[in-house]
């Protein structure tokens, strides 16, 4: 067994640094898009719109824009997942890209993607974050529970946070309270599993000329 793949069995997430100039490139182009996607957000799926009106999430949007296609199927993502997986097959569920907002209070409670999918019964697959720019705690990075999963899926409750209009869930009682920021620069891959517990805090960071100064695109898939 690779090294990356124990690390994910034992932790819950891995994350794949150092990617080629081509998929940077791409990741340069998606994050232009998003700004520019954020000034209309009209024009697609939304969820989780703050009150203010500004954006929280964009859903799927490799359906609309071709430069999210490109960086799912790009060949560092398909690399990183093969190291994961083997050479199972595997499809994507759905895709969205995340904004956190300066000067707005969008925290996400801790959670399990499998909170979301309790429908679904267990899942077998994982979700990717790709980071669109560089990220640490003072612009609302995900901090990550390790080995949360291994407890397998946590009831969840649901809440409403400062006023928005679509409801999260969250874990009343928490196992574990120790959570590691993933600071990571930007085209680094996060790779986590639907049990691992996860959050974020809010943008504390400002940047000129900039409304929307952190997102990232989360591929989630299933095989």
């Amino acid at each position: 067994m690779n090294h990356k793949k124990s690390q994910y069995d034992e932790d819950g997430f891995v994350c794949f640094e150092d990617p080629p100039f081509t998929f940077l490139n791409q990741v340069d182009q998606a994050y232009q898009r998003a700004v520019k996607m954020a000034e209309t957000p009209h024009r697609y799926k939304l969820k989780w719109l703050h009150k203010t009106g500004r954006v929280k999430h964009i859903i799927n949007p490799h359906l609309k824009e071709p430069i999210f296609a490109e960086l799912i199927q790009s060949d560092f993502i398909k690399k990183s997942i093969k190291e994961l997986i083997g050479e199972q097959p595997l499809y994507v569920t759905h895709s969205k890209i995340s904004y956190k907002c300066y000067g707005i209070k969008q925290e996400w409670q801790p959670h399990q993607d499998s909170g979301y999918k309790f429908r679904l019964g267990e899942l077998e697959g994982a979700s990717i974050l790709i980071h669109l720019e560089d990220c640490d705690k003072s612009n609302g990075a995900i901090e990550m529970y390790p080995k949360s999963h291994l407890g397998g899926r946590i009831k969840h409750n649901i809440t409403f946070v400062d006023g928005e209009k679509d409801p999260q869930v969250y874990i009343s009682k928490m196992t574990s309270t120790s959570s590691v920021v993933l600071n990571c620069k930007k085209g680094t891959i996060a790779c986590l599993h639907p049990n691992t517990v996860h959050s974020s805090g809010t943008n504390s960071k400002s940047r000129i000329g900039m409304n929307q100064d952190y997102c990232w695109q989360q591929i989630s898939f299933c095989f």
